[in-house]
């Protein structure tokens, strides 16, 4: 029932009260006292009745208000979170979400490309899987570190992808820790830098130890 077909039953609700009025002078003095305040009774009744309709209709209405805007706001929410997801999936950047043991919890599509795995494949499955036999017991040992901590982290080490040769990669590692601060998550970046190594291996160009960027002097052979 719509708000203006209740008005207008309670007027005519009203109207017909009026009209008994009339019919009450008919009625025996003592009888037409009951019936009047029956009557007054029953329109106070509707009358708060009524009432209560419009704080009703005027919440329902703030209701509305409120879920327009949180729907509004959750829109928003998702429009950002697929923006972000975007970034992640397809930045020309490979990257990797694991757990604090290394177990991967989110990859994008550059490493997949870079470790020639479906990239659905790689949810779930150690990162250590991946990285060159003799570097997995330093890599171990790396993750074990972490909590000790708390700026980003710079590894060197020997990636494997799957049917390919092992070649050189730098591991770019953010923890991501919970309201307890412990670690919840890592970010990982990795980085193809063959290229580089084989560059400053050669004696043409050789280069003092100075002149090597930061985040290729901690390689996990030192461990």
């Amino acid at each position: 029932m719509s708000d203006e077909n209740f008005r207008g039953y309670i007027q005519l609700i009203h109207q017909q009260i009026a009209v008994l009025h009339n019919y009450m002078m008919q009625l025996s003095s003592p009888l037409q006292k009951k019936v009047t305040e029956a009557l007054e009774e029953i329109a106070a009744a509707l009358e708060n009745l009524q009432l209560d309709i419009e704080e009703m209709q005027t919440s329902l209405e703030a209701s509305a208000v409120v879920e327009e805007e949180l729907f509004g706001q959750n829109q928003q929410a998702m429009q950002e979170r697929q923006y972000y997801y975007d970034l992640f999936q397809f930045s020309p950047d490979a990257y990797l979400v694991t757990d604090s043991n290394g177990v991967i919890l989110k990859a994008n599509r550059a490493i997949a490309t870079l470790l020639h795995v479906p990239q659905n494949y790689l949810v779930g499955k150690p990162l250590a899987v991946y990285i060159a036999q003799s570097d997995r017991m330093s890599f171990r040992a790396l993750l074990n570190q972490l909590p000790f901590v708390s700026d980003v982290q710079n590894w060197e080490i020997n990636l494997c992808p799957r049917g390919g040769n092992s070649f050189a990669a730098l591991l770019k590692v953010a923890q991501c820790l919970d309201d307890a601060g412990a670690i919840e998550a890592l970010r990982i970046g990795v980085h193809d830098i063959s290229e580089y190594k084989q560059v400053v291996t050669q004696p043409a160009f050789a280069l003092n130890r100075e002149d090597i960027p930061a985040q290729v002097t901690t390689p996990l052979t030192v461990l």
